[in-house]
């Protein structure tokens, strides 16, 4: 929960104003010196002009993070067309390449599992995605929050904080992950690259 000082709605109008103000004041757009148009990928980066890109990457298990064998499937930015698919195993990784940057949804085919559509923008530096699959039994009920990440970060944990309505609030974190009688249980603490926990 996000919590914000209590300003009166006319003291929280005038900060956004100023900040508004601020922004404008010093924001240099480019095209405005040389004449020139910019467009920004779907990254909100500059473009850089027409480029391929490729991205590849294994499908795991939302829970104990094997990887599994299946089929991986690219739509375009809406999940309504199938552009194409790849192959994908616990030795193999799926992989698409000669894609123009933008935004794409990968959506895995596992027997037995509950695919994940994967909404992903994809620019230049985009190069691996690890998708998850859940087992109905994960995704039935339940909502499943999943982290992943990259080569460049070897470790990241997940910390959920809520309240159940009462003063106090529970934190579920690699050290103190709950238990089956709790409403919140982190069940896997993945220390490696990318994840899942």
């Amino acid at each position: 929960m996000l919590k914000v000082p209590s300003l009166s709605l006319s003291a929280l109008c005038l900060r956004l104003v100023v900040v508004a103000f601020c922004v404008g004041l010093f924001a240099c757009d480019d095209s405005e010196e040389t004449g020139e148009s910019i467009s920004l990928n779907c990254a909100g980066e500059v473009d850089s002009g027409s480029t391929t890109i490729a991205i590849s990457g294994y499908v795991k298990d939302g829970k104990t993070g094997s990887k599994l064998e299946g089929a991986v499937n690219l739509y375009n930015s809406t999940g309504t067309t199938l552009l194409d698919n790849s192959s994908v195993s616990s030795s193999s990784k799926y992989s698409f390449s000669g894609l123009t940057p933008s935004t794409y949804v990968l959506k895995s085919v596992i027997t037995n599992y509950t695919s994940v559509a994967d909404t992903k923008c994809l620019t230049s530096s985009s190069t691996s995605k690890d998708l998850i699959a859940l087992t109905p039994s994960q995704a039935t009920n339940a909502n499943v929050i999943v982290l992943t990440w990259g080569t460049t970060v070897s470790d990241l944990d997940s910390h959920l904080q809520a309240s159940d309505g009462s003063p106090s609030t529970a934190h579920i974190k690699y050290n103190a992950k709950g238990s089956s009688s709790d409403w919140a249980i982190l069940d896997l603490d993945d220390t490696s690259y990318s994840g899942p926990e």
